[in-house]
């Protein structure tokens, strides 16, 4: 391994050993050490890391540290190269997770270099690996053991650690004395690098830990002569002090100069390197070197050579301008150009080049507060000829926007304080500067982000030189400004903090630190008295939900301000605990528990909480059960508060907890599933620990944990406090009474604590201790006790720790109990009829010893059975469980326990879920990898499954394609034992794989060779793939042929039974095969006699497919022809095709419109058939060039050629003329047309007309073949082939980013490239939708710096006109849709909207309707998309969509008061919803009767189409949620009383009675199952609109009750839902008096939240008018 030169080696050396018996902790150190070093020499890559065997390295070292295998020296190596490794690579989670979880436990056992080395590991990856925290304050506590033996660099290391983990781990400062004492001692042997390294961590930790101090004096000590020895040795040894050190020493210098004015002595010799590094310099070392040069240019005066260094840096800048990007551009250039100003350096050729590169608002936009303010301070500096006079008025405006108000009024407050500098006060004249923000800069950026709201050094520009705020002070004068400061941020309260200003105001000390201190803390008492009084207005849920909240905060880092609430908390919660529901009582009492030590007050609600346990323990779930009693029992045992032998006195009644506890778990325990392996041993555990006896329990118990099998699948932890609850067993075995004297002392300690009975457990912990005698008895009993003394959290670490080192049992190898419990497995999983279900039985058993290959595959199968029924989601997908299964069955194939069937299945089953579903990556990966040594084991079918899979994931997957050579050597060999379908799968596979994969032709004669034979058995399914398959194999495959009179002779008596999808691919295989085999022909007849029947039930790609044959065989074979024209086939074919065309082609999108409308009008051109209606809905859909240019070339062609042959009249001649330009536009279409001849004679005749008689597919075979004879492409059109094939490439790239992180990288790639445009800028915002629907994008994705460019580079683009219609209203929708979670970017979106007007008008009748509703969605958020409203109102397109008409109806009702314009829109919108309401979803008529009800009183017409509305509600009312159900009757209900000319529509036949009913039968029959908003909001309204309407349904109102008749249910039910509900009862049951309880529950509940009896009866009016006097 350590000899390995390269990466490949490596992994070669690992694949052989990994997983060996000799690979032990030695060899995996050694491994991940040489994957750094080779990773230093540039020998390691990202394809290297993703190999299978390092994710086998992975799994196995995570085994061996599971299994204790890893010694302390091989954890911190391990560690420690994974930091290393993680800069550039993904760092493997679960090997980090449990590396981390190990090394508390080996720490003592590391010696001073490993402890080092894990803690600059924690420090290093603690962002992009939180978890490694957790091991820090394990490191922490040995550090000081430990200091004295550390070397300088592992001391170096800590300090810098400690520097970087000061904020996200403060335990880190209790090291730091420890390591200051060393460094002052060991100063003198660090080198260059370990010097640089204290001294700027001494920088950092000045404040936070002063003791670093100390050892700044022993720091720069060594420094000058380090500096001297570097310059004396510069030929051998020139980089010992790098220019990151010098930079670094430098900064710390300038931040330390007034705390240890002795690290000033280095400043020369640092200085006198720089001229000879400054070319080696990285851009951030550069800007930070000249920053501290400039700010110690004072106190340093001896320092020269300043301006030649300036000029240095700033031409070496102007040479690095053109390449800077991220921070290196936006805090380099303003901090050196900042510089040059304050020395007066000018160099002309940089500013101009500056100003070039940022002569715009966007490009200023990626500079932050400082950049922009120091560069505009700086040119009026130095720009005093006005040779960039426009840039600093861009500027200064742009600064402007970023200080307008706040800043202005701070400075003038701090202006009017006392500033003095010897004596010497300035007021209102020295400060008249017209841009206040640029006082401070003079002073520089270190001090400008120190305090945004007050700057730490404000100085005057008195007579046009800095003036300081503050003079040099002498010590005591500095410790009373500290003092003073210290008391304000320390005051409790406002009366203390204004005795503290009382005495300071006015005072000689008092400045502009102590005015911040001031203000903050009044803002910061503010806070704390809002909290309290927010806190008195929370309801029984939030204040549970609040102390579950701070318990879970206490450990982070603004744990003092979130315990500052709690006692609030806690004087509420007892007033309050009786409204309580379970799952609130047992967060209180849990959240009680973890807090008791930090604030003991807490401990007062505890009473109040049990006394509510006590009564609503019933009602109580397993895990609430077991959280409550622990937390109970085992958390406040010590406590006065609950001694347990006072502990009925407690509890009203007299009542005991445990005991109700118990009776309530016994009644549970038969139907406990997963809850049983948790909730039984902590009841048990407490029982115990109180001296409760409940015999029915552990009888219970007892009989279902009877054997070892079942034993097994309790957690470790949870078995050993198995043992104390059977105090029913009285005898012990001899193998128990044999440990009595061993465990004497415990026995005593045990029963001292617990008192009385406790001992009678004794003999019972003794007999199961010998049961399990495999392990060590000691231990075991040892644990035991330690659960019943302890609880399960305190003893799970030692017992996971113990039992780690047992050996495992062998995955699939059960015992005689163990295969029954596997076989249960296997059927649950099969059974399960739901994803939920599955995902439940998967929960319990993934991880157990029984999961075995025959799981593996039943649990995949069973999801692709459950996404075929539509029953399984990506939500589902996505759960922690099968991201578990996935981990597991990996493991299982890493470690050869997957055999050849369940490999197959496995993959069969994620071929089969990858069309909706994402693909999991790495088990995909072993998969393969595995597949090829299975394959001889596999039968037939599981080959055909695997080639089938193969060709299915091909371009999802391309590697999949490593396993089609072993699967296609194969075939051959099993093809006479294959079935129809197997064959039929393979040959359908091979010609999917004839272009990626070639080795697949090669399995197909011998598939050939069997289908004759087989296809008298095959259905029609598997005859029209073979059909197409050998149509598309001719070429390549020769052989293929030899099969297709076997399978025509079957297909005719197969005709009937065909779907549209079988019949296209016939057809149109027939269409490729006439020439080769002319005896395809023979099933036309048959083929077209089906069309007419199956033809309304085509998809539109079927339809053209079969058009497009049908007419290449009319016109090519004599014999079709002529049966074709019999009887008007094809004519009565096209007309049906046309009508159903007309009638799809509002919804059509994508290729189905853009292939599909060219191709049908096409052949109905061919045939001479017209169709004025499709022919005017295309003309209208394609209207503009911008919606021409979504065609492909042929598509254009095909339509211009159609026109002109169909439309003799020229009703259409506008249409036409755009298609003439539009072609003749094209210079490519010309020089490609002759090629694209059918025939040499016709070369003279335009591409259209060739199109025109040919068809795309003869046409396209006549381009590829005469491109093959004429020779390669000029150089120009093999430039722009490249190109467009680099646009398409990097479109489908983003469209398949699978996470934000993919997605990020693409655009950071190429967002500045030559070839992103407003198709990328589309598919970009349409991505980032698609993923936040799939919950993969966070906020710190939309934050990041690729996201701010692209909205930067998108807003440029809409301003230069490079955005066009389709795009722009693409983005607009994306950002509405996004607007939910994530700021709206302001500057894009007003780039954007100022360009609708003009784009609007070349926008299809979708992109208009999508900007509509996004002008509705985010109006709140940002009006300015108001701007647009009249624009979109006058373009609103007459052949919208039933979604666009819905769509556009919903935002008119929404912007009616905000944008009056639009109700000029509505008629037009309302006139073409009665066409498209059968085509509208529940979703869309919900949405329009709740706009008819908010615009009846502004448009009228809106009203007409309420009756094509109502006549679809019953038809769809089976597919309305309930939200879509209590909106439409809601809509209904208000429209019926406040229309009468409604009221009489509705009212014919009783239609809105009848509506009503049949809703509150659907609603019935779901609210058992209701939950949420769903419950507490719609079913109020559905009941509301029966009482309304006066219609009475008793099953409906009883079903109500059940699930809303406790006070906990109604808790949820709030405001206008509660008073209805309320009044509703109040008429429905009036005179029944059926509900009197629930009635009065109603009133009760509405009186206790503040609703008077008015409040109730104005219900009736709905809920717009509800509660307004």
């Amino acid at each position: 391994m350590k000899k390995a030169p390269s990466a490949k080696e490596l992994i070669d050396v690992l694949d052989e050993a990994v997983g060996g018996s000799i690979f032990n902790f030695i060899h995996a150190s050694a491994a991940y050490t040489q994957l750094v070093t080779l990773k230093r020499k540039r020998g390691l890559q990202g394809k290297d890391m993703d190999n299978p065997v390092l994710l086998r390295l992975h799994a196995q070292v995570e085994d061996m540290i599971l299994n204790d295998q890893l010694n302390a020296q091989a954890s911190a190596n391990v560690l420690w190269s994974i930091t290393q490794l993680s800069d550039r690579f993904s760092i493997p989670t679960q090997l980090l997770a449990a590396l981390v979880k190990s090394v508390p436990a080996k720490v003592k056992d590391m010696n001073a270099q490993e402890i080092s080395n894990i803690f600059w590991a924690s420090a290093k990856a603690n962002d992009v690996a939180p978890v490694m925290l957790d091991m820090v304050p394990a490191i922490v506590a040995q550090i000081p053991k430990r200091a004295k033996v550390m070397v300088p660099q592992a001391l170096s290391n800590c300090l810098w650690a400690s520097a970087q983990l000061k904020d996200v781990a403060p335990h880190v400062l209790e090291a730091v004395p420890a390591i200051v004492m060393q460094i002052r001692k060991k100063a003198k042997n660090m080198k260059p690098q370990e010097l640089s390294n204290c001294l700027w961590a001494s920088a950092q930790l000045k404040d936070v830990a002063p003791h670093v101090l100390k050892a700044v004096p022993a720091i720069v000590a060594q420094i000058p002569c380090k500096a001297q020895a570097i310059v004396a040795q510069i030929p051998n040894k020139a980089k010992d002090m790098a220019p990151q050190a010098l930079s670094n020493c430098l900064l710390a210098c300038a931040q330390l100069k007034d705390y240890a004015p002795k690290a000033l002595q280095i400043v020369p010799a640092i200085v006198g390197e720089i001229p000879a590094k400054l070319q080696g310099m990285n851009p951030q070392e550069m800007s930070n070197s000249l920053e501290t040069l400039v700010l110690l240019r004072h106190s340093v005066p001896q320092v020269g050579g300043m301006d030649d260094i300036l000029m240095s840096a700033a031409a070496r800048l102007n040479s690095l301008l053109p390449r800077l990007g991220g921070k290196d551009f936006s805090f380099t250039v303003p901090v050196v150009i900042w510089a040059c100003a304050k020395a007066g350096v000018y160099d002309g050729e940089l500013l101009g080049a500056v100003a070039t590169h940022l002569g715009s608002r966007t490009k200023l936009s990626a500079l932050t507060r400082f950049g922009v303010c120091a560069l505009s301070w700086s040119y009026q500096v130095l720009d005093a000829q006005d040779d960039f006079e426009d840039f600093k008025t861009l500027l200064m405006s742009e600064a402007e926007r970023f200080h307008a108000l706040t800043f202005r009024r701070l400075l003038h407050r701090l202006f009017r304080m006392r500033c003095r500098k010897k004596d010497v006060e300035f007021s209102g004249p020295n400060f008249k500067n017209p841009w206040n923000d640029s006082l401070y800069l003079v002073n520089g950026p270190l001090a400008f982000p120190s305090c945004p709201a007050f700057p730490a050094a404000v100085l005057g520009l008195a007579g046009g030189a800095p003036v300081e705020l503050r003079s040099e002070e002498d010590a005591d004068e500095k410790r009373e400004v500290k003092r003073l400061t210290s008391r304000m941020k320390e005051a409790p309260s406002a009366k203390e903090l204004i005795d503290v200003l009382d005495e300071a105001v006015g005072g000689s000390i008092f400045d502009f630190i102590h005015a911040s201190a001031a203000y903050t803390q009044l803002v910061t008492l503010k806070r704390r008295r809002c909290l309290q009084q927010e806190v008195k207005g929370m309801d029984e849920q939030n204040l549970s939900n609040s102390l579950w909240a701070c318990a879970k905060l206490k450990e982070v880092a603004f744990a003092s301000t979130v315990l500052e609430i709690v006692p609030a908390i806690v004087a509420q919660i007892p007033k309050n605990a009786n409204d309580m529901v379970p799952l609130a009582l047992s967060n209180c009492l849990w959240a009680s528990a973890q807090l008791k030590d930090e604030v003991p007050k807490v401990v007062e609600i505890v009473p109040a909480i049990v006394r509510e346990i006590s009564l609503k323990i019933n009602d109580m779930v397993p895990q609430q059960l077991s959280n409550s009693v622990e937390a109970l029992v085992l958390s406040f045992f010590k406590t006065q508060l609950l001694k347990l032998k006072a502990f009925s006195q407690l509890v009203d009644g007299g009542n005991d907890i445990l005991s109700s506890a118990a009776a309530r778990l016994n009644t549970l325990l038969p139907r406990l599933g997963k809850d049983f392996r948790f909730t039984v041993p902590v009841v048990a555990c407490a029982c115990a620990k109180a001296e409760v006896y409940d015999g029915e329990l552990l009888a219970s118990v007892a009989r279902r944990l009877g054997s070892r099998s079942k034993l097994s699948a309790l957690p470790v932890v949870n078995a050993c406090s198995q043992p104390a609850l059977s105090t029913g067993f009285q005898e012990c075995s001899s193998d128990a009474e044999r440990l009595v004297e061993h465990d004497r002392l415990m026995r005593e300690s045990c029963i001292l604590y617990f008192n009385m009975r406790f001992h009678r457990v004794v003999p019972c912990l003794l007999l199961y201790a010998a049961w399990l005698v495999v392990f060590d008895a000691l231990h075991r009993l040892s644990f035991v006790q330690g659960v019943a003394l302890h609880g399960t959290r305190a003893a799970q670490k030692q017992v996971a720790q113990r039992f780690s080192r047992q050996r495992k049992p062998t995955r699939g190898e059960p015992d005689a109990d163990g295969k029954a419990e596997a076989k249960r497995l296997t059927s649950g999983i099969k059974k399960a009829y739901s994803a939920e279900k599955l995902i439940e039985v998967l929960d319990g058993a993934v991880d157990g010893p029984i999961f075995n290959f025959f799981h593996a595959s039943a649990a995949y199968t069973q999801l692709e059975r459950l996404k075929r029924k539509r029953d399984l989601k990506q939500r589902h997908w996505d759960s922690p469980v099968l991201r578990r299964l996935h981990a597991q069955v990996e493991d299982m194939i890493l470690k050869h326990q997957l055999n050849a069937q369940a490999s197959a299945n496995v993959l069969w089953s994620i071929a089969r879920l990858a069309n909706q579903l994402s693909i999991p990556t790495q088990l995909l990966a072993a998969l393969v990898k595995s597949v090829p040594t299975k394959v001889r084991g596999m039968k037939p079918q599981e080959l055909s499954n695997c080639m089938w899979a193969s060709a299915r994931l091909k371009d999802v997957a391309p590697v999949v394609l490593e396993i089609v050579p072993a699967l296609v050597a194969q075939i051959p060999k099993r093809a006479k034992d294959m079935g129809a379908q197997e064959l039929s799968n393979c040959l359908w596979a091979s010609a999917h794989l004839k272009d990626v994969a070639p080795h697949a032709l090669e399995a197909v004669p011998a598939i050939v060779t069997q289908i004759p034979c087989k296809a008298q058995g095959m259905i029609p399914q598997h005859l029209s793939n073979c059909l197409w398959a050998s149509g598309q194999l001719k070429d390549l495959a020769p052989d293929v042929l030899e099969a297709v009179p076997a399978i025509v002779a079957q297909i005719p008596d197969k005709a009937p039974d065909m779907i549209p999808q079988h019949l296209s691919n016939c057809l149109f295989a027939a269409a490729q095969l006439k020439g080769e085999t002319p005896k395809v022909l023979e099933i036309v007849p048959a083929m077209v006699g089906k069309i007419p029947l199956k033809l309304q039930n085509m998809t539109p790609q079927e339809m053209s497919n079969s058009l497009e044959a049908l007419v290449l065989l009319q016109d090519s074979v004599p014999e079709v022809k002529g049966f074709l024209a019999a009887g008007g086939r094809v004519d009565d074919i096209l007309r049906s095709a046309a009508k159903r065309l007309n009638i799809l082609l509002p919804q059509l999108k994508g290729k189905d419109f853009s292939f599909t409308v060219p191709v049908v009008i096409w052949a109905c051109a061919k045939g001479g058939v017209y169709d004025g209606e499709l022919l005017g809905s295309v003309a209208r859909r394609l209207s503009s060039r911008t919606k021409l240019s979504a065609l492909p070339d042929f598509g254009v062609c095909a339509l211009s050629w159609s026109y002109q042959v169909l439309d003799t009249d020229d009703d259409f001649e506008d249409f036409k003329r755009l298609l003439r330009r539009f072609h003749h536009a094209m210079p490519c279409l010309v020089l490609l047309c002759l090629a694209w001849l059918l025939f040499d004679a016709l070369q003279q005749l335009s591409f259209v007309q060739g199109f025109g008689w040919s068809g795309h597919m003869a046409t396209q075979r006549q381009v590829t073949r005469r491109s093959a004879q004429k020779g390669q492409q000029t150089p120009g059109e093999q430039d722009d082939a490249d190109d467009k094939a680099k646009v398409k490439k990097l479109t489908l790239r983003m469209k398949k980013a699978q996470s934000a992180k993919e997605l990020m990288d693409v655009l950071d790639e190429t967002m500045g490239g030559p070839i992103f445009d407003f198709i990328h800028a589309s598919a970009a915002y349409t991505q980032l939708v698609t993923l936040n629907r799939r919950k993969c994008l966070e906020q710190t994705d939309w934050e990041s710096p690729v996201v701010l460019r692209l909205h930067a580079r998108v807003e440029d683009m809409a301003l230069q006109g490079q955005l066009n219609a389709q795009a722009s209203a693409n983005v607009l929708w994306s950002l509405a849709r996004l607007s939910d979670r994530f700021s709206i970017p302001t500057q894009l979106l007003a780039a954007l909207v100022k360009s609708v007007p003009t784009k609007v008008k070349d926008m299809n009748a979708q992109g208009i309707s999508n900007i509509f509703w996004a002008s509705a969605k985010a109006k709140d958020v940002a009006p300015v998309m108001l701007d647009m409203v009249p624009a979109i109102a006058a373009e609103i397109p007459k052949d919208m969509d039933a979604q666009g008409v819905s769509n556009c109806l919903w935002a008119s009702a929404q912007l009616k008061d905000v944008a009056p314009d639009v109700l000029e829109a509505v008629p037009a919108i309302v006139t073409q919803i009665p066409g498209k309401a059968k085509d509208m979803i529940p979703q869309h008529l919900s949405n329009c009767l709740f706009a008819c009800a908010q615009l009846k009183d502004e448009v009228p017409k809106v009203l007409d189409i309420i009756p094509a509305i109502v006549g679809e509600i019953p038809v769809k009312l089976p597919d309305m949620n309930p939200q879509q159900l209590a909106n439409s009757l809601e809509a209904l209900v208000l429209l019926r009383d406040a229309v009468p000319q409604v009221e009489g529509f509705l009212a014919a036949g009783g239609g809105i009675d009848d509506i009503l009913r049949a809703a509150a039968v659907r609603l019935n029959t779901s609210v058992p199952g209701l939950r949420g908003k769903d419950l507490s909001m719609a079913v109020p309204v559905v009941v509301w609109a029966c009482a309304k309407a006066g219609v009475y349904d008793g099953g409906l109102l009883s079903s109500v009750v059940s699930r809303l008749g406790s006070k906990t249910a109604l808790l949820s039910v709030r405001g206008f839902n509660l008073c209805a509900l309320s009044w509703s009862y109040q008429v429905l049951v009036d005179a029944r008096d059926d509900f009197t309880d629930f009635r009065k529950l109603l009133l009760t509940e509405a009186t206790r939240k503040g609703f008077s009896e008015a409040d109730v009866q104005s219900c009736q009016l709905g809920r717009f008018q509800w509660n307004r006097a």
